[in-house]
């Protein structure tokens, strides 16, 4: 006797050609696992970059105090030596001071609204801040030498005083010790 068997073939269709058109578990968590390390790269980089970011803004800031002192020993006058008229930027003097190079925005948003008492004190135009308030701070030299400096005019020979002014500012950031240094001279008006 023959056995009859019935065989549906519809089901089987329909779940080959689900599928064929599903992804598999194994699929799903290659993908996740492939774009979890994209991402964590990508979040490396960024940061990497914010870093750099920092950096070289400290940097600039640095620098611009620094040269806001330089400039500032250029532009006093009156400067003359016979008269014995010398501004106080440049008499023959050693200086150190501590400087806030980067304060928090909110910070300085409250001082300038008023509400912070205390925080930063004009002191020849450069903000000075207590440690605690500052986000990095440093240490601000002064060097102001003078010198004689041999001019000719022509057969003449006349001797110059000239004031060499060296300001530099030494600061630490993440570990590292920066350094930013300039030099100017300045002869009599």
């Amino acid at each position: 006797m023959k056995e009859l068997r019935h065989t549906n073939s519809r089901p089987t269709a329909a779940l080959n050609s689900l599928s064929s058109h599903a992804f598999t578990l194994l699929e799903t968590l290659t993908a996740l696992a492939v774009l979890s390390i994209s991402l964590a790269g990508l979040y490396a980089g960024l940061t990497r970059i914010n870093e750099y970011a920092a950096v070289n803004r400290l940097y600039s800031c640095a620098t611009a105090l620094v040269e806001d002192r330089i400039d500032r020993s250029l532009a006093v006058s009156p400067f003359s030596i016979t008269d014995n008229t010398v501004p106080p930027e440049l008499v023959v003097s050693s200086s150190s001071y501590p400087v806030a190079i980067y304060v928090d925005p909110d910070q300085v948003q409250s001082y300038l609204s008023g509400t912070a008492q205390n925080y930063l004190l004009a002191t020849n135009s450069t903000l000075i801040g207590t440690p605690n308030q500052a986000v990095v701070t440093g240490t601000m030299s002064t060097l102001v030498t003078s010198c004689t400096v041999a001019a000719y005019s022509g057969t003449n020979a006349q001797n110059v005083v000239v004031q060499h002014t060296t300001v530099s500012l030494q600061y630490t950031f993440h570990g590292k010790s920066s350094q930013v240094q300039m030099d100017s001279l300045r002869s009599p008006d």
